[in-house]
């Protein structure tokens, strides 16, 4: 019987350590620091200027920190990928959409990767697509992560 329950825990520890070794690469933990020089909302906080740290993790999620504080805001990213130009690879990217007066972090490009992810839509950036005008002002900014 012990026999059995060992065999089947190694199965387990075997099965996961396959998983974890061919996941892929755009799963990878990505961490790098940024300034934002503009409020914005990500997810449904609104988070002010100023210096970021910005990390990517294997769980599908930005993890944003001003360097000021301690808390840090967790925003999900969609299984949504966007490609960009292959120039300037070596450089993060964020981009920021425009609805009404109020900017939305809404995707993220780790340094390196030419695949970006799209963050999840939250309920206040929802709402605000559809409360905006039949002509939505929506212009996309970009900030590059140092």
């Amino acid at each position: 019987m012990k026999y059995l329950s060992s065999k089947k825990a190694s199965l387990t520890a075997l099965g996961l350590a396959t998983l974890l070794w061919t996941m892929p690469a755009s799963a990878q933990v990505s961490k790098t620091r940024c300034e934002i020089p503009f409020q914005f909302v990500a997810g449904s906080q609104v988070l002010p200027a100023g210096q970021y740290e910005v990390t990517t993790d294997q769980f599908a999620r930005i993890l944003l920190r001003h360097t000021r504080e301690s808390t840090v805001h967790t925003v999900r990213l969609t299984s949504t990928y966007q490609a960009r130009p292959p120039q300037n690879l070596s450089a993060g990217k964020l981009r920021f959409s425009q609805y009404g007066g109020t900017l939305f972090l809404t995707a993220i490009w780790a340094p390196g990767q030419e695949d970006g992810r799209t963050i999840a839509p939250s309920r206040r950036l929802t709402e605000a697509i559809s409360t905006g005008a039949a002509n939505p002002v929506n212009i996309t900014l970009e900030t590059h992560l140092k």
